[in-house]
Parts: structure tokens; sequence; C-alpha cells
């Protein structure tokens, strides 16, 4: 079921954004650059060091402070994406190639509605906060979607001028997106089936579950609610606190997402809420 937050129903016509397309790139593949890349992790849990020192410095400077979480945000964005040697000078990202950005390698297009209605729901705010948000439009959860999202052989040809390349960019030459989209959403999933089940909701646990098994893991969630920092660092982060209790990282980290959703700048992950509709189902989720 895909609500408006990612779904344009503009002049009769019903289609997910490719914006939120790209989006679910960039954030499988910030999640699979620090899952596989020890160094990137320590040199982002270092930037967020930094940043809560800064805090605890300059806690009454409340758009200095965001600015420079902002800032640790976009270098991770434009490290994973882009590659090379980029450096934060007074809350400024630098010394980075757009022309180098992975998600210039691809054809994305709005994928229009095939098949399916346009309905009307109620949705409510589970979690640590609770109430209800009101009507949305959604596509029914029957619905089908088509359009273009590939790998642009053509730019991956001229791309190979570069000198030095991002670390993924193998797995856009390759056209290996969908495996580290799949391994990203399972992530995801497996989070959300955790939320529901700590909190009682064994309906939309079950819905999950099914749909994890029609899916044959090849599923997204689109709708998710981004903090400042990307929330496939966040969902990483997550994992990280969960797995490593009595590493030398897991109190400041701890510490430092805690900091983070106090300001209101965290993703759903740690705000601990998420969107439903008032029967109970989840929202967002397609299989392609």
């Amino acid at each position: 079921m895909l609500t408006n937050a990612v779904a344009g129903f503009e002049n009769g016509k019903v289609f997910i954004k490719k914006e939120t397309l790209q989006d679910l790139l960039k954030n499988a593949l910030i999640y699979e650059n620090l899952r596989t890349n020890k160094e990137l992790f320590d040199e982002f849990y270092k930037k967020l060091l930094w940043w809560s020192e800064f805090y605890k410095e300059h806690k009454e400077e409340k758009e200095e402070v965001k600015k420079q979480l902002e800032a640790i945000s976009l270098w991770l964005e434009k490290k994973v994406l882009c590659g090379g040697e980029l450096e934060i000078v007074n809350g400024e990202v630098v010394n980075f190639e757009e022309e180098k950005n992975l998600l210039n390698l691809l054809k994305v297009e709005n994928f229009e509605l095939q098949n399916g209605e346009v309905i009307k729901k109620k949705v409510k705010l589970v979690g640590k906060a609770k109430r209800y948000l009101g009507l949305r439009k959604f596509a029914d959860k029957s619905s089908t979607f088509g359009g273009n999202f590939e790998v642009d052989t053509q730019k991956v040809e001229e791309y190979e001028k570069h000198a030095q390349k991002p670390e993924l960019y193998s797995l856009v030459k390759e056209n290996r997106l969908v495996e580290v989209v799949n391994r990203f959403s399972l992530k995801v999933l497996e989070t959300d089936k955790a939320f529901f089940t700590d909190r009682g909701y064994s309906i939309v646990v079950k819905r999950l579950e099914e749909i994890e098994a029609e899916s044959q893991e090849k599923l997204v969630r689109l709708n998710y609610k981004e903090g400042i920092l990307p929330y496939g660092a966040e969902l990483f982060i997550f994992e990280r606190l969960e797995t490593s209790k009595g590493r030398k990282e897991y109190h400041h980290l701890n510490e430092i997402m805690q900091e983070i959703t106090k300001l209101g700048w965290a993703s759903e992950i740690f705000k601990e809420t998420r969107e439903i509709t008032v029967d109970k189902e989840p929202i967002g989720w397609l299989m392609f």
C-alpha cells in the first residue's frame, strides 16, 4: 500500500515518484558500504563523536549544531556515492565531484499505476508517540506499477574515464543493485517485525510475514521516515547497537543517538514510531 508520502496523484494519474526510488537506492548503498567497509564506519563514528562534543559545548546554538550534523550526513552520502577524499570545512562538505555520483548512472522514471485503484484510509502513528494522522490517499494493496529503473550502459562506459571511483561502483557496473536493495530491505523488514512484535501488533507482523513469503525476498519499503542522518546509516547503527553491547563504541553510539533523538532529528527507528492504517495494515511495502 503506497501512500502519498511516496506516490504522486496528478492529472488523473497515480505513480511512484522516481525520486523515491533513487532515495531507496541511496540508502541501500549507504547501508551496504557501512556493512562492508570498517574504515568507513570508523571515520563516520569519529565524526559523530566530534559532533557530540560540539553539541555539548554549543547547546544554545541549535542551528549551528544542526548544520554540523547535516554536514556529516552529506559527507557520508557523497563519500558512498561519489568517492574521493572528502572533508568538512566550517560545516560545508568539500572535495567531491558530483559527476561521479553513482545515481547518475541510472535510467529511472516515475512508475505509473497499471492495475488497481486509489482509496482513502485513516492513518495512525504508533509506538512512543501515538496519534491519528487523518485520511490519506493510497493505491490499494493489489495494485501494480510499471516503469523504467535500470543501469544506463552508455553512461557506465563514459564513467570509466574517471581515474578514481567509489568503492561500490562495481555493483552498479555489474548491475547487481537488486542484490543490494534486497539486503537492505530485509534488514528494514527485520527491524519492523521486531518493532511490531514488541508492541503486540500481531496482525501487522502476520501481514509483514505474508508479504515476505509472497515476495520471495524481493521487496522494498518506500515510506520510511528519515531523520538528518540517512536512513541506511541509522539502520546500520541500530543493528550495531543491537549486536555490539560491550564493545567500546556501544556506549558512545547509544548516547549520540539518544541526543539526536531528543533534538527531534532521528528517524523513526530511534524515535520508535511507525505509521499504519487504522485497520492495522503496514504502509509502503511492495514486491518487485
